[in-house]
């Protein structure tokens, strides 16, 4: 974004006021309430907020002074965004996203780098321990796979564990993974998930939050934006969740805003299946498959139809080997072994599928849908 990019005072003065220290989006969304423009509270002298109660503290007014002294360099800092790949959001843009609309603290103002979810097709959030245990890993990778190849966009949190397996699962099936940080844009924090963060930034999704670029990540910031990553999504996936968990806060938020919300349950005596038992005591859906959610969507005989459609005029060989190959990588010999074919009739199937296009093999010996 250049300073042009800034078309209006109004966006001028969001942006401003958005990079206030403790500027979070309900105070934002008070002030607005009150002046009726964010131009307009920009220009207006500290003296104003107090007696409008939007200010208490002394250190509050003087916040909001060292501000204007800074809008030069803020302004200055702007022009780079272009640069960056990344562009201003607003809540009065038509790029806004609309499952943002009703949310409570809605956030007025959104950096993206990449693209927003499509506002038409289905969203899935997918959470859950950052601790998680490898077969937490292996569920989130498989559930956030075969939802992406379905078409199902994935919306997560870039952190360790659940998270980043949800995103790698999508984008391993060619499908579009989107990650609300808790921090600005331009950082990836964590930094050992930088390879998702730029996957998702540069085309197979976006990258969004509501902090300005250079916010350093702190523990509050990660409580706030639980409540974008269920409000941009149809539905909560939770996949492990420990007794204490901020998993937690993220289900309520789901909740609040009318979402249903789907766990994977747990043994009785794993502490990260406690979280997701209570969460299904409570109410929460139980998802044991991916079809789980695609029935919930309403996709699931529709992609049965279109699996017919595909086999329909392969040879014998070729659709037994497509039947038993799913969006998790399978081995040549357990392709073989499934499929009842010796391994030189497998090889023949599988060289066919991949000439056409209905599979592909991320690495040797190994091939998927």
């Amino acid at each position: 974004m250049d300073r042009e990019a800034i078309k209006t005072d109004e966006l001028k003065a969001l942006y401003l006021l958005n990079n206030m220290h403790g500027m979070y989006s309900d105070k934002l969304l008070r002030i607005y309430e009150h002046f009726t423009s964010f131009a307009d509270a920009y220009r207006a002298d500290a003296k104003e907020y107090y007696e409008a109660g939007l200010f208490v503290r002394k250190q509050t007014g003087e916040a909001f002074d060292e501000l204007k002294r800074r809008e030069n360099t803020l302004l200055h800092r702007a022009e780079s965004f272009g640069r960056q790949g990344i562009r201003l959001v607003s809540m009065f843009d038509e790029a806004y996203p609309k499952r943002l609309d009703n949310i409570k603290d809605k956030p007025p103002l959104l950096y993206v780098a990449g693209h927003m979810p499509d506002e038409v097709r289905h969203t899935a959030a997918m959470i859950g321990a950052r601790n998680c245990s490898e077969y937490g890993r292996t569920v989130a990778r498989m559930f956030a796979g075969e939802l992406a190849g379905k078409g199902v966009q994935i919306v997560s949190g870039l952190a360790y564990g659940i998270d980043i397996e949800a995103a790698y699962g999508s984008l391993g099936s060619a499908g579009e993974s989107y990650a609300v940080l808790g921090n600005g844009i331009n950082i990836c924090y964590p930094r050992h998930n930088a390879e998702a963060y730029d996957r998702m930034r540069h085309g197979e999704g976006g990258i969004i939050s509501e902090f300005p670029p250079d916010t350093a990540a702190i523990g509050y910031h990660f409580v706030l934006r639980n409540r974008i990553i269920s409000g941009l999504s149809d539905v909560l996936i939770v996949i492990e969740a420990a007794k204490k968990s901020g998993t937690a806060i993220t289900v309520g938020y789901a909740l609040d805003q009318g979402k249903e919300v789907f766990a994977l349950p747990g043994r009785i005596d794993d502490p990260l299946g406690y979280g997701c038992n209570r969460f299904i005591k409570e109410g929460a859906n139980i998802i044991t498959e991916s079809k789980d959610i695609l029935d919930y969507f309403g996709i699931g005989d529709e992609e049965e139809n279109d699996t017919a459609l595909v086999t329909a005029d392969m040879g014998e060989n070729e659709r037994k080997v497509y039947e038993v190959l799913g969006m998790e990588p399978m081995h040549i010999e357990k392709i073989s072994a499934n499929a009842g074919l010796d391994i030189a009739d497998t090889l023949t199937a599988l060289a066919e599928l991949e000439s056409e296009g209905l599979i592909s093999s991320p690495r040797q010996a190994f091939f998927s849908r």
